[in-house]
């Protein structure tokens, strides 16, 4: 299957999907550049400890780019699409919307850090934005499941 994270800072969860699907052709777009969430961490450091870490597998392709300008320039539809990046409301509802749009039929959306509480006004933190994105495709999905951290959404046409 063809799967696509937004968002992949060390690459943990791109390894984990690589090392269980080693059929699994995996995009990885990330653009590596911190936000005010990481307090200032130095992402050189992050983005080495990427390469390093999926250096072993043919599978994951490293994209160093911002999701939307990914987006403007892809031609792929996905089976299973893994949401981690900007944790900011406005680009948390443009990755689950611009995702959709290239997540196959029956395919899955997992969106992390769905009880993010990082930002003051609840309105900025992920669960709202996706809450929103839910809100407009109605009747097109069904949520599989809800953890302490993720929500999983499968889209239904």
């Amino acid at each position: 299957f063809n799967y696509l994270e937004i968002g992949s800072y060390e690459g943990n969860s791109a390894m984990f999907v690589a090392k269980n699907f080693p059929n699994c052709k995996i995009l990885c777009v990330d653009n590596w550049v911190s936000t005010e969430d990481y307090y200032g961490q130095d992402f050189n450091i992050v983005e080495s400890n990427f390469d390093q870490n999926i250096k072993e597998f043919d599978n994951i392709i490293k994209i160093k780019n911002s999701s939307d300008n990914f987006f403007l320039g892809n031609n792929y539809n996905f089976d299973v699409i893994y949401i981690d990046g900007y944790h900011k409301d406005n680009q948390v509802l443009r990755d689950c919307e611009n995702s959709w749009k290239i997540l196959n039929n029956d395919g899955i959306m997992i969106c992390d850090d769905y009880f993010w509480n990082f930002y003051e006004n609840i309105e900025n933190n992920p669960c709202f934005a996706i809450n929103k994105f839910l809100n407009k495709v109605k009747n097109e999905f069904k949520v599989l499941r809800v953890t302490n951290s993720q929500i999983f959404i499968k889209k239904l046409k």
